[in-house]
């Protein structure tokens, strides 16, 4: 929801999503808007907020199947494009207009179409009415959110769902969390579900959390007490240690008019290649690599840089104090 970012032009071919729904624009795509911090690009390398959006796409994937969706603020394109590989039609709204022009090169499916225009305009929706509509990140931008929430309940059939998604003020700008400069208006738990409830008398939250750690499956039948399990841990002073699960950074909630349908009561994203720590220890070793450099030129050529065996054996204990500062930090 961003005002337009200026972008640059590439001279590649148009991705098109796989049959599969996935998503993985990168740097075949025609890229004319970048990374800004706010508007979730999926070829960033903050890989965590990747997490985030794609996520909540992805859980939104199944209860639209087979549906007539609208993606309310749909920035980049790809999660509206990963919803249209399951979907019978997805219309994605977006304010920038480069934003779209990129989505419409980028994304091209025959059941998927994007539109310039502003989600407080009910005139952007259309005349038709949608079974499903998803708004991911974009209450927090607006001062009308009474207003995005009856065009929404307006443009939706009467057992029309909406599943929709926004920071927890309480966490996401506790006191000593740096401000957002793109965020107009961010909502309480409590304030979220009154506002819900205020247009769809039937409303559930989640809470969305992003976590890294080990996780059992069982690969034959499990003993008799087969329910899910879970602890949490963190990094002290004394070493790891069991801790409580702090409170979720980001809501998600479903509404409807109509009694809800069947929707799960917890729900992974799951990245086996840990690309989040992949992309830590790449931009660390980076990192490493140019103060090293720096060193050896301070140092002049009478003193010799830190041969490359060196540089590896910091790594891991620079490394490691990097985690743990970080740690210190999270848990306050």
């Amino acid at each position: 929801m961003a005002g337009p970012v200026p972008g640059r032009r590439g001279l590649a071919r148009p991705h098109r999503p796989d049959p599969g729904g996935g998503v993985a624009v990168g740097a075949a795509a025609t890229r004319l808007i970048e990374w800004t911090g706010e508007r979730c690009v999926p070829w960033t390398d903050d890989v965590q907020v990747v997490y985030e959006h794609l996520g909540r796409y992805h859980f939104a994937a199944p209860v639209t199947r087979g549906r007539r969706v609208v993606d309310v603020g749909s920035g980049e394109g790809y999660g509206a494009a990963l919803l249209a590989a399951v979907a019978a039609e997805v219309v994605g709204i977006e304010l920038d207009p480069l934003s779209v022009e990129h989505a419409r090169l980028n994304h091209v499916r025959p059941n998927l179409h994007f539109v310039q225009g502003s989600v407080l305009d009910r005139a952007a929706y259309g005349d038709r009415r949608f079974d499903a509509a998803v708004c991911f990140e974009v209450l927090e931008h607006l001062e009308e959110q009474d207003v995005l929430l009856g065009n929404i309940a307006e443009a939706l059939t009467d057992d029309g769902l909406l599943l929709i998604s926004t920071p927890d003020r309480e966490v996401y700008s506790a006191p000593g969390a740096t401000p957002n400069p793109y965020h107009v208006r961010e909502l309480t738990m409590g304030e979220f579900d009154g506002l819900l409830h205020a247009h769809f008398p039937h409303v559930a939250i989640w809470g969305q959390w992003t976590v890294s750690g080990a996780r059992f499956e069982a690969l034959t039948p499990p003993a008799p007490d087969g329910a899910a399990q879970s602890i949490d841990v963190g990094l002290r002073e004394g070493g790891w240690e069991v801790t409580g699960a702090p409170r979720p950074v980001y809501l998600l909630a479903a509404a409807s008019r109509s009694p809800l349908p069947p929707l799960p009561g917890s729900w992974e994203l799951r990245d086996h290649g840990l690309e989040l720590a992949q992309v830590v220890r790449r931009q660390l070793g980076d990192a490493l690599q140019r103060i090293a450099e720096l060193e050896a030129r301070l140092a002049g050529p009478a003193t010799a840089a830190p041969s490359p065996v060196d540089r590896l054996r910091g790594l891991g204990r620079r490394g490691a104090d990097v985690i743990r500062r970080a740690a210190r930090r999270a848990s306050g």
